[in-house]
């Protein structure tokens, strides 16, 4: 327990001042070498709650920090597919045209009933 205390209280202040402004921070230490610290967190202007970005600390330097934006589009895209389904992923506009387009369903499945029932016999 000493130890990981210790490499925390070394970790933490390298990762505030490697990051500054962040919404929130999860802190790994298990199944990790001794005195390495994984942290990963939601930066303030994330564009949704699943673009985390992941440092890496060992003793006072940091070994690597991975960004959400820095991975290729699709990437992204696919570690986002709840937010891009319900419109989030483009705030209260992508949210509304999804609403919009929501209401359409049971206008289709109307006209689909009625193209059916209406078609000629044969």
């Amino acid at each position: 327990l000493a130890s990981v205390q210790a490499a925390l209280a070394q970790a933490w202040p390298v990762f505030q001042a490697e990051v500054g402004v962040y919404r929130t921070a999860s802190i790994a230490l298990g199944g990790l070498p001794q005195g390495k610290v994984r942290v990963e967190y939601l930066p303030d202007d994330a564009v949704n709650e699943r673009a985390r970005n992941i440092v890496q600390i060992e003793g006072d330097s940091i070994r690597s920090h991975e960004l959400f934006t820095d991975k290729p589009l699709g990437e992204q895209w696919t570690s986002s597919w709840k937010f891009l389904h319900t419109g989030r992923y483009w705030g209260w506009p992508g949210q509304l045209l999804l609403f919009l387009s929501s209401l359409a369903l049971p206008v289709f499945a109307v006209v689909g009933m009625r193209l059916y029932f209406t078609r000629p016999r044969r």
